[in-house]
């Protein structure tokens, strides 16, 4: 109550004192107080946020920093640390070249932190840093923040060293190629299907062998389909949906055109992978192309039907990998 009193007397003269004066005084010192309490509840509650994202950041694996409009760090993360070897609180108040990371980098991250300065846009940045332990691959998110007027006054950096995931793509690039060499040398194609689209992956081997040009096959289901000989597509139809609703192998001997309308007879084998419902493509196939001359006796042998499981198990851990790695990556 003293308080309002205090606040009316800043807008009363006593001589002049009439009842709609009174009332009106009486508001503003309400509204002051209101405003008051406002301003006391948003300053609690960025100094609740303020712990928040300190709490986040200091605890984070990942290097969080904050730049200014002269490249300089703002803050930056204990995670800092174990990149580098300096000490977080080394940084602050310095630009990367100050602070003594190599002049390369510098160059790259002074570009980037200009564009979004200037742009108001998100930038990603790839690069491998030298760190103490060796190279680490990193990826970085900069994000612009603005004030009141949508000038951007800083902006936020979250760096993650995916040193892991650059090693696994790589491994299962080579995996992949040397898989091609055994195709190639086995006289196998392969193919992956995507049930939910229709489209069908299929290796340049499957057109080599039937004799195709490069690129002429229509990569759909139905486009197989259509060089397989028609007596023999209910059984495959048959044989795929089994596995497809059991999730196990399958091996199927059938016939296919090659480009001069010839049959080629061909055995496949395949598995419709248990993480199907979880990757979008439902099932991997491998095909060995036989000699059009006896089939009994260019049925492959024990040897051969042993190499084509372990290629078809081979290709479809490393296809699984790779598409999981696009849905979550």
């Amino acid at each position: 109550m003293q308080s309002m009193k205090r606040g009316a007397q800043d807008y009363l003269i006593k001589e002049q004192l009439t009842p709609e004066l009174l009332h009106y005084a009486i508001t503003n010192a309400i509204e002051k107080m209101s405003m008051s309490r406002q301003m006391e509840e948003q300053r609690l509650e960025l100094a609740r946020q303020h712990r928040a994202f300190q709490m986040l950041a200091e605890n984070a694996p990942d290097i969080i920093a904050r730049f200014d409009s002269d490249l300089r760090y703002l803050y930056v993360n204990p995670a800092i640390t174990q990149a580098t070897g300096f000490a977080a609180e080394s940084f602050v108040g310095k630009s990367n070249r100050e602070a003594g990371m190599p002049e390369d980098l510098c160059t790259i991250w002074d570009e980037c932190l200009r564009e979004v300065f200037a742009t108001g846009q998100f930038k990603q940045l790839d690069y491998i840093f030298p760190s103490p332990s060796g190279e680490r691959f990193y990826q970085s998110r900069l994000a612009p923040e603005f004030n009141a007027e949508r000038q951007v006054i800083s902006v936020l950096n979250i760096s993650r060293d995916v040193t892991d995931l650059k090693r696994t793509e790589m491994a299962l690039r080579e995996s992949e190629a040397r898989l091609r060499m055994a195709f190639s040398v086995a006289k196998m194609g392969t193919w992956d299907w995507d049930i939910s689209t229709g489209n069908l992956r299929w290796s340049e081997e499957h057109e080599t062998i039937l004799g195709l040009p490069a690129g002429t096959f229509g990569g759909t289901y139905d486009a197989f389909l259509a060089l397989v000989y028609p007596d023999d597509v209910a059984n495959i139809a048959k044989k795929i949906q089994q596995a497809l609703d059991q999730h196990t192998e399958y091996q199927i001997d059938f016939r296919m055109y090659g480009a001069d309308d010839k049959l080629h007879w061909t055995t496949g084998r395949g598995k419709a992978p248990i993480m199907m419902s979880v990757v979008p493509h439902a099932c991997l196939v491998l095909y060995r192309i036989l000699q059009n001359i006896n089939w009994q006796s260019n049925r492959p042998s024990s040897m051969q039907m042993i190499l084509m499981s372990l290629l078809m198990r081979s290709m479809i851990a490393s296809s699984s990998l790779m598409r999981m790695e696009r849905c979550y990556g």
